[in-house]
């Protein structure tokens, strides 16, 4: 007995050693991932003159902190890239870490110009399973630049493109006059939430049809984080499914212990797996279902793409087509109503052109009358350089070791491009901080003053829809749809933001901004 006792006291021992060593082993795996990687980064950029770089290394959090103290100021969490748009213009490269993931960012526009000519030979896109794209994972939009995804794009082009994308514009005008008419009704609305009803409604008109609408508006179950089940339409969890996504970008877990996340085996990862397997289900259903060859039809009859990269097709669309516009959307209504001369003046060129109030608006909305409202043009342009819909671009990799401006950027590097500082660079844009449309019209006295300044923006000062070969492929479809939707409201609603959102000066409604205005709502 007395052995027997000995041996087990033995195998307790061994056990306990065992897992003091497991223990050391995931103690110097959490440190090395959480700080000692970010620190060797930090260092080893720090020592270039033209790479910014944190005045001083900080553990954990890192430039999050930025973010989390634009929003504490009551402001978007990417204000502070305008905010200090000088300061990050003077270098070329940024050393970002955002929490424990170290960034390279883009900055100059030399950087970039250098950064696009390695595109798809040197430098692709990384199939992240972080943020928005971890629901799109076999879509063009986040997978590299094979052969099969730059087919699927061209393929993806020929109906965004301008002369595609001409005839769903009573479409567009069916689903904004049913939105403005239900703003109109209650006096008020949450314009975020609005303006995404207005752009789901027009991508699930031009992807589905009509045979299956009773299965785009039914009523779908949806996890709460308090753990309720709420029965909600599709829009609306697509709505809190990327919002759920974005957040994920800040959970220490998506960068330590990967597989938990991956596998969803605690919340929020186990929570949204579910919600989002229940969207993409029911979209699947609804295509299934659908004997209409709309466009999601076309793209289930691709013969070469597996059932579940059709799938993600599909959602991308809807992902990226109506939650980037619809914030757009939301930043344009607000600088209108910021600057009434403005409104104004886009409201006696719509009257001019047939487009006031009492027209017939479905018969004077032509694709040829809207490319001709310079003006229009002009507003929604600024309001895309004024509050960007994304601060940073996917991320991208290096395949090979590369340098960008002389300075050296290993393999497997994270790379992103800074979509918001160059709208803001004081040695290419005069009177940058102010909402000004006809700093884009070539003709306009405003823009010969620009001209006599010196002061010149060049091709990568503009970075609404990034640059490359992985540019947004939605750009020509996003931009019509911006303005048949602003001629649209402007014509027939007055929307009032609260003063003391007007008199935010960093407010924004980007993708994860938590600012989400409620705006009185008046019939012109």
């Amino acid at each position: 007995m007395v052995g027997l006792g000995g041996c087990g006291c033995e195998w307790a021992w061994a056990l306990v050693k065992w897992a003091a060593l497991v223990f050391a082993l995931v103690l110097l795996y959490v440190l090395h991932v959480m700080v000692l990687k970010p620190y060797l980064f930090y260092r080893k950029y720090k020592q270039y003159p033209n790479v910014k770089s944190r005045e001083s290394f900080l553990p954990i959090l890192g430039d999050i902190k930025e973010h989390v103290d634009c929003m504490k100021n009551n402001g978007a969490h990417y204000v502070y890239m305008k905010n200090r748009a000088d300061e990050f213009n003077k270098y070329d490269l940024r050393a970002k870490l955002d929490g424990v993931d170290p960034n390279i960012m883009i900055q100059s526009n030399k950087a970039l110009e250098e950064f696009v000519s390695m595109q798809g030979t040197k430098i692709d896109k990384i199939d992240t399973t972080v943020g928005p794209s971890a629901v799109i994972l076999k879509s063009i939009i986040t997978n590299q630049s094979s052969p099969e995804v730059m087919r699927r794009k061209k393929s993806m082009l020929s109906w965004l493109a301008l002369n595609s994308a001409s005839r769903y514009i009573l479409d567009m005008i069916k689903c904004i006059e049913r939105v403005c008419n239900d703003m109109k009704n209650r006096k008020e609305a949450d314009l975020i939430h609005e303006m995404n009803v207005f752009t789901f409604d027009v991508f699930s008109d031009i992807l589905f049809g009509d045979d299956v609408k009773e299965l785009v508006t039914k009523l779908y179950p949806y996890e709460n984080p308090d753990g309720t089940t709420e029965m909600i339409e599709l829009r609306e969890i697509l709505i809190r499914l990327l919002k759920a996504y974005m957040n994920h970008i800040f959970h220490p877990l998506c960068y330590v212990f990967t597989f938990i996340k991956e596998m969803g085996l605690v919340n929020p990862f186990k929570r949204d797996t579910k919600n989002r397997n229940t969207f993409k289900k029911a979209i699947f259903d609804i295509v299934k279902n659908s004997k209409e060859q709309k466009t999601a039809y076309h793209i289930f009859n691709d013969p070469i793409a597996d059932e579940e990269t059709k799938l993600d097709e599909v959602c991308a669309i809807l992902v990226a087509g109506s939650e980037t516009t619809s914030h757009s959307l939301v930043a344009c209504c607000y600088f209108l109503n910021k600057y009434p001369d403005t409104l104004k003046k886009l409201r006696q060129e719509l009257q001019e052109n047939g487009l006031g109030k009492g027209a017939n608006f479905a018969e004077a909305c032509t694709m040829e009358k809207i490319q001709s409202l310079t003006y229009l043009n002009c507003c929604v342009k600024e309001a895309l350089r004024c509050d960007i819909v994304l601060a940073q671009s996917f991320s991208y990799s290096p395949k090979e070791d590369i340098q960008i401006c002389n300075v050296p950027i290993p393999k497997g590097t994270q790379i992103r491009i800074d979509l918001v500082s160059s709208h803001f660079d004081s040695d290419k844009w005069l009177d940058e901080y102010e909402f000004i449309p006809e700093r884009h019209d070539l003709e306009s006295e405003y823009f010969a003053k620009l001209k006599q300044s010196g002061k010149k923006p060049e091709t990568y000062s503009r970075r609404s829809f990034s640059h490359g070969m992985r540019k947004c492929p939605g750009q020509t479809f996003a931009m019509l749809e911006m303005k048949v939707a602003i001629a649209y409201i402007v014509t027939h609603l007055d929307l009032k933001f609260k003063e003391e959102d007007l008199q935010n000066e960093n407010i924004g409604f980007g993708l994860g901004s938590h600012l989400s205005p409620i705006v009185e709502v008046q019939e012109l």
